[in-house]
């Protein structure tokens, strides 16, 4: 609970206690502006409930645009394996050179289980072609790779299957643009929220000071 809501509970009872009971009320001196201190505190409250929905929105449109990434990242990797066969007429080198378009269509599709699984089986097509080469074939593959990612095939085969698990959680990929207007959104009423306050506090501020003089 707010400390603004306590103190407005306060302000409320006080006022209460005016009406029904007026010579105890003036005893307890009921503080003055009442009305102009709870409009103040409920600005407050509305601005940090807005500052709050800002961070929540902030989150989720991070998260987001994290998991778009991953997409990326796991085709990206899986297309510079398949590069690295580029050329190996055998039936393994084959398979792994193509193994990246199953990669490509699930991301496309923005579907986090099925480009984990594709990703998955790209590098184990990767390593079976790789074990398949001779050492000479293997230093062409290798020099593919590093022109990619400098790095080598098994550096590529390790990385696409870390990343591969990276996208399985990546289930808000498809909900960047949404997050993005919830994020404007709340950005917005907040900016509302902060024209809010000093009117009031002004308000509450002048009714005191006239209470004084």
């Amino acid at each position: 609970m707010k400390i603004s809501t306590t103190c407005r509970a306060a302000l409320v009872a006080a006022s209460a206690l005016s009406i029904l009971a007026p010579t105890q009320a003036l005893a307890a001196e009921v503080p003055v502006c009442t009305t102009e201190n709870i409009a103040y505190l409920n600005s407050q409250d509305k601005q940090e409930d807005a500052e709050a929905e800002v961070a929540t929105a902030q989150r989720a449109y991070d998260r987001a645009k994290e998991d778009r990434e991953a997409f990326n990242e796991v085709r990206h990797t899986a297309y510079s394996l398949a590069r690295s066969f580029a050329g190996v007429q055998s039936p393994e080198g084959q398979a792994a050179f193509r193994s990246a378009d199953e990669v490509y269509e699930a991301s496309e599709r923005l579907d986090a289980s099925a480009t984990a699984d594709a990703a998955v089986a790209a590098a184990d097509a990767g390593q079976k072609a790789y074990d398949s080469l001779n050492e000479q074939e293997k230093d062409e593959a290798n020099r593919r790779a590093e022109e990619s990612l400098k790095g080598e095939v098994p550096d590529l085969i390790v990385q696409l299957r870390s990343e591969a698990e990276v996208v399985r959680k990546a289930t808000t990929a498809a909900d960047v643009d949404a997050r993005r207007t919830d994020l404007d959104t709340a950005v917005s009423e907040k900016a509302e929220a902060d024209k809010e306050v000093r009117p009031a506090r002004d308000a509450y501020r002048d009714c005191l000071a006239k209470a004084d003089s």
